[in-house]
């Protein structure tokens, strides 16, 4: 397979990238369903809908998208993402007060403008120096973006202005375009439709080959779990243990991103010291307890801990997902490498929301996480097993860091 001759970005542009990626999908996510309800009506099933269409494009999308990063060069696949992206936003941003249902097909435009996105940018910071305290960056400035994000999505909510809510979507997208154009580029060419069809089977045999990536796609799913019970179910458990639930659940929700930036800017430490599979035990163990204590102690204050142990699970998992996918310079590219982890995580969280919801109105919040908690233990070990097969150099004992003068600290 060819491989892109597209030259290494500058470690700020290329974290620049995914920072802006995550910011856009964070405010969407919190801002679109709520005006899709307040300005459109929508109920419960439409906005399941709405989220699957947008998550789920991306599980299509995922294998082609990485044969272009082959081909064609991540920069240049992440400019047309961003101008998709863009598109797509103010069709979206036109349409959602229209009558009419034609709004659905520009989720569907952002879900596969998100896809190219998230693989130019990951395979991006896949091609720097250093990878174990990059990807602890890369960690650090995505839970900065998230927490901006929740930020520029809650003013709106606050203030109920949805129309200029939806052109501030506009807005954030509009710059993380900018920051695709100052990426440096190579001459590529477009993939064939051939190649766009192989790029499946190749999805699926890296997957198959590579246990690295098998370990990346369960800390992954180990991460989407944290984000969706945390965000949706968790403040389940507070309404009625507190006098000012939103509060708390804000405070909780940003304490626990905080956390996550902390913990991924010393991602490298942790790495040194417990070596990858050891880190990946830590993820797994720090989600247990945040989905535990809640189950066995769901008093406000103990939910503390819940949150603290949800953001080092976060600052670890994400770093460890990457590293795991991408740190392995032999085999198949960081692009579809990245892919092949790709539909797994992504399946998972498209069913996890519906999973915990039907267990919490069958069993409650308790029980519900108590289930969760017993899952990932479960899950973990395979994970973890996982992890100390990988073939790689510093994978399954630890991960060199680089000493490059000329890569900055």
């Amino acid at each position: 397979m060819e491989r892109s001759l597209a030259r290494s970005p500058a470690p700020l542009h290329a974290l620049s990238v995914m920072f802006f990626a995550v910011l856009t999908e964070t405010v969407f996510q919190t801002l679109v369903p709520v005006v899709l309800t307040e300005a459109r009506g929508a109920g419960g099933l439409t906005l399941g809908i709405a989220i699957a269409v947008a998550q789920g494009v991306g599980i299509v999308v995922a294998a082609p998208a990485a044969r272009a990063c082959e081909l064609r060069g991540p920069a240049g696949v992440a400019v047309w993402s961003g101008l998709l992206a863009l598109g797509s936003l103010v069709a979206l941003a036109l349409l959602t007060f229209v009558p009419g249902e034609a709004w659905v097909l520009a989720l569907v435009g952002y879900g596969v403008a998100k896809a190219g996105m998230t693989s130019a940018a990951l395979t991006q910071i896949g091609m720097l120096r250093d990878p174990v305290r990059t990807q602890g960056r890369n960690a650090a400035g995505q839970r900065l973006a998230a927490i901006l994000g929740t930020g520029v999505a809650g003013g709106v909510v606050a203030l109920g202005v949805w129309h200029t809510g939806m052109w501030a979507l506009v807005g954030v997208a509009a710059a993380g375009l900018v920051v695709c154009l100052l990426l440096p580029r190579a001459a590529g060419r477009a993939p064939t439709l051939r190649e766009l069809r192989g790029s499946y089977v190749d999805q699926v045999r890296t997957l198959a080959r590579h246990p690295e990536l098998r370990a990346s796609t369960l800390v992954n799913v180990n991460t989407a779990a944290v984000f969706i019970l945390g965000n949706s179910f968790l403040p389940v458990v507070l309404l009625d243990r507190v006098d000012r639930p939103a509060l708390w659940i804000t405070a909780l929700i940003v304490g626990r991103d905080l956390v996550a930036v902390a913990v991924g800017l010393t991602f490298a430490r942790v790495v040194r010291r417990l070596a990858l599979p050891g880190a990946v035990a830590a993820v797994v163990a720090s989600t247990v307890v945040s989905f535990a204590v809640p189950a066995l102690f769901p008093a406000p204050a103990l939910l503390t801990v819940a949150s603290l142990a949800g953001g080092l699970a976060l600052g670890l998992g994400i770093g460890s997902t990457n590293v795991l996918a991408v740190g392995n310079p032999s085999g198949p590219s960081p692009a579809m490498r990245l892919a092949a982890t790709f539909p797994g995580a992504a399946a998972a969280s498209l069913v996890l929301g519906l999973l915990a919801g039907a267990a919490l109105d069958a069993v409650g919040p308790r029980a519900m996480f108590g289930i969760a908690a017993a899952v990932t233990a479960a899950l973990g070990v395979l994970c973890v097993g996982q992890a100390r097969r990988a073939p790689g150099p510093g994978l399954s004992v630890s991960f060199p860091l680089s000493t490059s003068k000329g890569e900055p600290s």
